[in-house]
């Protein structure tokens, strides 16, 4: 009994502690942090990536009000690897900021749809960036 105790206690000692690394390498800044002024969306930056601001101002002057689900949220992944996750339509609303919810998307995407990749310009602007899959023959 003892040596079953013995296991289940250092397992669970084990996976904490790898869980803890592997949640510690990434850095969420959240929605209401003083580096990011707008509650409707949150930046998550991977190791190694440094400056957000770019994407902060360009999300000031992005409208991505066409590209919000009504109940989840959605990623958008930059090439860079920063990963900006929007609110959903709900979300926004209950906080009481404004958004025109007939232009949400649908829940649901396409079957086999692959979502672009976004980057920044060089003059501070969002686009995105489509992958055209060629015909098979």
């Amino acid at each position: 009994m003892k040596n079953n105790y013995f296991r289940i206690l250092l397992l669970t000692g084990i996976l904490s502690l790898t869980s803890t690394d592997t949640f510690s390498q990434v850095n969420v800044i959240e929605a209401n942090s003083d580096q990011i002024s707008n509650d409707t969306y949150r930046i998550i930056n991977l190791p190694n990536l440094g400056d957000l601001t770019p994407y902060v101002d360009a999300m000031e002057d992005a409208n991505f009000d066409s590209y919000r689900f009504i109940n989840k949220r959605r990623n958008l992944t930059f090439d860079s690897g920063v990963v900006i996750e929007l609110f959903s339509i709900n979300e926004v609303k209950a906080l009481g900021i404004s958004i025109d919810e007939t232009k949400a998307t649908s829940s649901e995407l396409p079957q086999g749809y692959t979502p672009p990749t976004y980057k920044i310009t060089s003059d501070g602007k969002i686009v995105a960036v489509h992958i055209l899959n060629p015909r098979k023959k």
